[in-house]
């Protein structure tokens, strides 16, 4: 009988080994799942870029350039000088996206390296508002950068700066003519809480649930009918999650939206 008992004993250990392998083994396969649908996603969203955002400017600068090969002499100063705005505004916005793309790409591929450093983010801040200035002063925005001027975060420099170009850019976009775009940073948690908040037009609850996300084809034109793809705020979340911490968005419709994404701190790393 003792026997018996120590055999039911080790086959209730076996079984019990046997189901912990199990259900780790499930995990590792809903994780793979994951992994999988992630990348076909990324994949679709690729090829969406590709085959639809990159071949519609094409298709316009084809057009005009078109109209002025053969009809340069039938229009006056006016409207070539409006052709060839046309042209930059096209080219400007081809560029952005190549450059939005291929930054994605480098992110994916884990081909951006890593190279986290104490910085002023006040001066990062101002460098974007200086060079975004032509942007906001053809919608007469006034974009107010009210970091502290001795405001110090431990991160990768280069990808903090694209993410809060990226933030600002789609803050332009999406605030009307007069508008005003508010750069701000504080230290919460531990960590340096950095936001963008602008008084455009604001978002559904619906809507913001699907920022951030590969999976969902999500776009909305500006208020100059700015056309995007969605690839720049999944880039965000990518390089802030490089550094360990988070980005969100709060909003209400009409009402402006904030988007805000944190850094650690000098001590934090050291």
């Amino acid at each position: 009988m003792n026997e018996y008992i120590e055999d039911l004993h080790a086959k209730e250990d076996a079984l019990e080994d046997n189901a912990f392998e199990l259900i780790q083994l499930t995990i590792k396969l809903e994780e793979s799942e994951e992994n999988l649908k992630e990348a076909n996603a990324s994949k679709d969203k690729f090829f969406s870029i590709v085959a639809h955002d990159l071949k519609s400017p094409f298709v316009g600068l084809l057009g005009i350039t078109e109209m002025l090969d053969t009809d340069y002499d039938e229009f006056d100063e006016k409207e070539k000088r409006e052709l060839i705005r046309s042209l930059y505004d096209i080219s400007k916005s081809t560029f952005e996206l190549l450059e939005g793309l291929l930054e994605w790409a480098r992110a994916k591929q884990g081909q951006m390296t890593f190279n986290p450093s104490a910085f002023n983010l006040f001066h990062v801040a101002a460098s974007l508002s200086q060079l975004l200035r032509a942007n906001t002063f053809k919608k007469e925005i006034m974009l107010h950068n009210l970091v502290d001027v001795n405001a110090m975060v431990y991160a990768d420099r280069n990808m903090a700066s694209t993410v809060l170009r990226n933030l600002l850019a789609n803050a332009i976009k999406f605030t009307p003519q007069n508008g005003t775009i508010d750069i701000n940073a504080q230290i919460e948690n531990n960590l340096m809480k950095i936001s963008v908040k602008d008084s455009g037009i604001g978002m559904t609850p619906e809507n913001i649930k699907k920022l951030f996300r590969i999976d969902v084809n999500h776009t909305t034109l500006g208020t100059n009918s700015e056309k995007g793809t969605g690839l720049g705020l999944i880039l965000c979340k990518e390089l802030v999650e490089k550094h360990g911490t988070n980005i969100w968005a709060e909003s209400k419709l009409g009402e402006g939206s904030v988007f805000v994404f944190t850094l650690p701190l000098k001590e934090n790393l050291e």
